[in-house]
């Protein structure tokens, strides 16, 4: 499968709904918007949540990490912070999607996102040890490394 071509534009309806070579993407882009919904709905900040609203959901802080739930090794990168922030990661999510998801293949996707998410909280976590960090950046950047790797290959 060719990444998207320039001149096959893709509507809004296939940005969000997951079908054929694109359809991790929009449940990864789901899944954050739902943790974000929850988070307001259950009371913290739809702008700026305070920083126990953040730790209680599951963003990653090296003592607590480290010490014993290094699930939240992969919970921040679901935990964004505030609206604003969501917004940016979801739009960066949906263009490197679209460009990246039908040339890996569904499940090479997900498990790349998902490692460089994981390889990211884990870089932030030793370098920033009393910063509490969340949001999908890391896993996305991951995401545009990659590409940037492959666009040194013949698949792209």
């Amino acid at each position: 499968i060719q990444p998207q071509q320039a001149d096959q534009a893709m509507s809004w309806r296939d940005l969000l709904v997951p079908h054929g070579g694109y359809f991790i993407t929009p449940i990864l882009l789901y899944l954050n918007l739902a943790m974000y919904l929850v988070m307001v709905i259950s009371g913290s900040h739809w702008l700026a949540p305070d920083v126990d609203s953040l730790l209680s959901w599951g963003a990653n802080l090296r003592m607590l990490t480290a010490d014993s739930d290094l699930w939240r090794l992969l919970s921040s990168c679901f935990v964004h912070v505030g609206l604003v922030h969501l917004l940016f990661n979801m739009y960066a999510l949906l263009y490197i999607g679209t460009q990246l998801e039908p040339v890996l293949g569904r499940w090479q996707f997900l498990a790349a996102y998902l490692l460089a998410g994981i390889a990211a909280s884990t870089n932030s976590m030793w370098w920033h040890d009393l910063t509490v960090s969340a949001g999908a950046s890391g896993a996305i950047f991951g995401m545009y490394g990659l590409f940037l790797a492959l666009l040194t290959t013949s698949l792209f």
